[in-house]
């Protein structure tokens, strides 16, 4: 956020459905219906347009690369994850979590090790060392059981609809803050929630409903069976 605004920001993360049905087509060889891939992009537009612009609406070419490059991290984990867990490795969710902490704690140490933040960091500890030992530990353990369920759904569903919730939380907070706390009366943003959440119903009956055969199956699938 640093190098782009807030508002930019979600609207980069927001397109995150797009590569992940790329990513679902190539990788996992999953095929879909012309109807789920219009929904997609309905999908996308609504949660574009739901995000409210303020004064926050600047970015840099740098912001908007380092954004991009998270969005398609984003979507390519549960994609990646599904591999593992459904794949000829076969890793249950537990297990791959550990992996996954496990590398994503030499990353962060790492660029924590050169981060302006170590000092201020460790100085805090030193200082507050009971409250610093509580928010890591309840921090932890909130981020452990987030990052388990996120697994689990992922192995029970697909990466594409692991995205779609990503997508359906972002609109749902921006719903909340837009009557709460910010008060928003924009018609585009509220067309865009409403625009959203017929898209989103559209894409549930369609991905579990009578006729979801029809809508996506494997390669070498008969996609009417």
């Amino acid at each position: 956020l640093v190098y782009i605004g807030l508002s930019v920001n979600q609207i980069i993360k927001s397109v995150g459905p797009l590569p992940a049905l790329v990513l679902t087509f190539f990788v996992q060889k999953k095929r879909y219906s012309w109807a789920i891939c219009v929904v997609v992009l309905v999908l996308v537009a609504g949660a574009v347009l739901a995000v409210p612009l303020g004064d926050d609406a600047q970015s840099t070419h740098y912001g908007v690369l380092l954004a991009s490059i998270s969005c398609v991290a984003a979507a390519s984990k549960p994609v990646v994850a599904l591999l593992l867990m459904r794949g000829s490795a076969t890793l249950p969710p537990l297990t791959l979590l550990w992996y996954d902490s496990f590398f994503s704690l030499w990353v962060m140490a790492a660029v924590w090790a050169v981060s302006q933040e170590r000092e201020a960091s460790i100085s805090y500890m030193k200082e507050h060392t009971a409250t610093g030992l509580t928010v890591l530990g309840v921090g932890s353990s909130v981020a452990f059981l987030y990052n388990l369920s996120t697994f689990y759904l992922t192995f029970f569903t697909s990466g594409l609809t692991i995205n779609v919730i990503a997508n359906t939380k972002q609109v749902i907070l921006i719903s909340i803050s837009a009557i709460v706390i910010d008060h928003i009366t924009s018609v585009t943003s509220w067309v865009g929630v409403a625009v959203f959440t017929l898209a989103l119903a559209t894409y549930t009956y369609l991905t579990i409903g009578p006729s979801k055969a029809r809508h996506q199956w494997m390669e070498g699938e008969d996609p009417l069976a």
